[in-house]
């Protein structure tokens, strides 16, 4: 009883060059793929379930790590070491006063010269007000029931008086000649009573003492 060989196997050894066999062709496969089946040590991380490959990069390498550390330290020494800090913002900023001029304009035009009459005094009092520039502007009354116009004056922060810019009243008022104190409400468009009777700059109108419009000076009413 004779043992066939597969064709399979004929075939391979008359392709097969003389001299060579299949098992050198095995051993030829095997040497291939060895460096697959045995990767290089260098190039493992051994860890708890076996061993894993370690990522190629620049950086993990000595010339890599060494190349980004010059990098760090020429970008510090690029830094100026005494670079001018940027300014402090402030904490406290005091509150600038407003100027009261378009208060007493209203007041003058729908208070007090709001008739058709009073319109030329109106419009002299509005222009006496633009021709000289103030912080604080007050009106004064003749009394306190009828709070009718008389001037107005502005208010000079050096001396603590007040000086006459238009109408009919002393020259200059000061303190101590101060009798009722009014704030102006341009709401309701009147002047409402301050229970103060200190001057500050919340002060839109005022009244003096009733006998210093008798004495020499002062215009009657």
């Amino acid at each position: 009883m004779t043992c066939r060989t597969p064709q399979l196997n004929r075939t391979h050894e008359q392709s097969a060059p003389r001299g060579t066999s299949c098992r050198s062709e095995m051993s030829g496969d095997r040497e291939n793929t060895r460096g697959h089946m045995y990767p290089d040590k260098s190039r493992l991380i051994e860890t708890g379930g076996g061993a894993t490959y370690r990522k190629h990069s620049a950086e993990s390498s000595p010339d890599g790590r060494n190349n980004r550390n010059q990098h760090l330290r020429a970008k510090l020494n690029s830094t100026p070491k005494n670079s001018p800090r940027p300014p402090a913002l402030p904490l406290f900023v005091a509150p600038s006063a407003k100027s009261n001029s378009k208060v007493i304009s209203n007041a003058v035009c729908w208070t007090c010269l709001s008739g058709v009459p009073d319109k030329p005094q109106q419009q002299q009092a509005l222009k006496a007000i633009a021709n000289h520039p103030a912080q604080q502007y007050v009106i004064l009354f003749r009394d306190h029931i009828a709070k009718k116009f008389r001037a107005i004056y502005t208010y000079e922060t050096e001396s603590a008086k007040l000086k006459r810019i238009y109408g009919k009243g002393p020259k200059t008022i000061v303190s101590s000649m101060l009798s009722y104190l009014y704030k102006y409400d341009s709401g309701s468009r009147a002047f409402t009573d301050l229970s103060t009777s200190t001057f500050s700059l919340s002060v839109d109108g005022i009244t003096i003492k009733n006998e210093l419009w008798r004495k020499a000076g002062v215009y009657p009413c």
